[in-house]
């Protein structure tokens, strides 16, 4: 597992690529970015 680096300053945001498996279209499916929202929602609640 790769180890970042994450700076703990009020208001600071991060900038993140997604690559899909052979490009696919992942994003245009609603299921698939209510999941992304969410495991974002779960990492900004357990490191504040």
């Amino acid at each position: 597992m790769s180890r970042y680096r994450r700076t703990m300053a009020a208001g600071s945001s991060y900038f993140f690529t997604v690559a899909a498996y052979r490009r696919q279209s992942i994003l245009c499916d609603e299921a698939i970015r209510n999941a992304l929202r969410a495991s974002i929602e779960t990492v900004r609640v357990d490191i504040t």
